[in-house]
């Protein structure tokens, strides 16, 4: 197996976008806009409900879609990729 360096760079880059979009969000409406697609806003906001005691099933049905969509996507690329790369071979 080889090692990407600037392959992992990317992907760090990438990671951190979805972690700080949803917290800067807070500060500009066009960051919030954007957060609101990305799949770490709305497990942070089902994570506080959690852990508030509230009920996490009171979550609007926007933010379960975009759940679900984030979740198909990764699955869909996940597909995608193991039909090209074979992980067990």
């Amino acid at each position: 197996m080889e090692f990407y360096p600037k392959m992992l760079c990317h992907q760090e880059l990438i990671v951190c976008l979805f972690y700080f979009i949803p917290t800067l969000g807070v500060a500009n409406k066009t960051l919030l806009h954007i957060a609101k697609l990305l799949p770490t806003y709305h497990s942070q906001s089902l994570m506080d409900k959690m852990l508030n005691n509230e009920n996490i099933f009171s979550v609007g049905q926007q933010n379960i879609l975009v759940l679900l969509v984030w979740i198909i996507i990764s699955f869909a690329g996940f597909i995608m990729i193991y039909k090209r790369k074979r992980i067990d071979g």
